[in-house]
């Protein structure tokens, strides 16, 4: 197709992001509708909040422009319905406890804590995507105690062996605020986090995510890292 160069070129200088287009059916009708996915035999786009399948033997002409008198609605045996793991938004809330992997783990042995996530849709990519993540925890001591509350932005990745379950990755940076009991100190420190899991037990509205999930948060506890590193679940709503 004539397009394809500016195709390639717009999904690979912007990944991640989806585009008004214009597709053109052999019949001659024009519709408006987003770009998700170029594959080998087909378009993925998606039309008032749908996902379609389009086979490239039907397609005519297909530009990444909004042309006028494209009202055509797509017709329905082209709907597509992809169950993937990356194929939707999701937020969130997850609950995390562990042992405290850091220097500072004979003061503070072990972390109890949860947060809220949001994952927006991202829709060139089957595997990679953005996420923010906001969380909280506390790392009891005998005499003592840190909290600390932190904000994230993170990449993730996700690998589909079925329908039921998904590998996924992620690996963040952001900054964690501490404080200290009961001497009450407070700063804002550095701080990364990562995980390890897996995703499934999914219906088409809810998900369940079970992750490793390690967090490093610098120079506290007289510039002793912490690094709680534990179990992470996680329900989220798709949309």
């Amino acid at each position: 197709m004539s397009s394809s160069l500016a195709r390639f070129l717009c999904f690979f200088l912007i990944p991640g992001l989806l585009f008004p287009a214009t597709l053109e059916l052999q019949d001659g009708q024009r519709a408006r509708v987003e770009m998700v996915e170029d594959r080998t035999d087909s378009l993925i786009v998606r039309q008032d909040g749908k996902l379609f399948r389009i086979p490239m033997e039907d397609i005519r002409d297909f530009q990444l422009a909004d042309l006028p008198d494209s009202t055509a609605r797509l017709p329905d045996r082209y709907e597509h319905r992809d169950t993937g793991a990356y194929r939707e938004g999701r937020i969130g809330g997850f609950l995390f406890g562990g042992a405290n992997a850091g220097p500072a783990r004979e003061t503070y042995p072990y972390g109890l804590g949860g947060g809220l996530f949001l994952e927006p849709h991202f829709a060139r990519f089957s595997f990679w995507g953005f996420g923010f993540q906001g969380s909280a925890y506390v790392l009891p001591g005998e005499r003592s105690r840190i909290n600390a509350g932190s904000l994230f932005l993170y990449s993730y990745f996700d690998i589909k062996f079925s329908k039921l379950a998904y590998f996924y990755a992620d690996l963040g940076a952001g900054g964690t605020y501490l404080q200290w009991l009961p001497a009450d100190g407070r700063r804002w420190v550095p701080a990364a986090t990562m995980a390890l899991g897996w995703q499934g037990l999914s219906t088409d509205t809810i998900r369940l995510r079970f992750n490793l999930r390690a967090y490093y948060a610098d120079k506290t506890d007289f510039s002793r890292p912490v690094i709680p590193v534990g179990l992470e679940i996680a329900l989220m709503a798709l949309y």
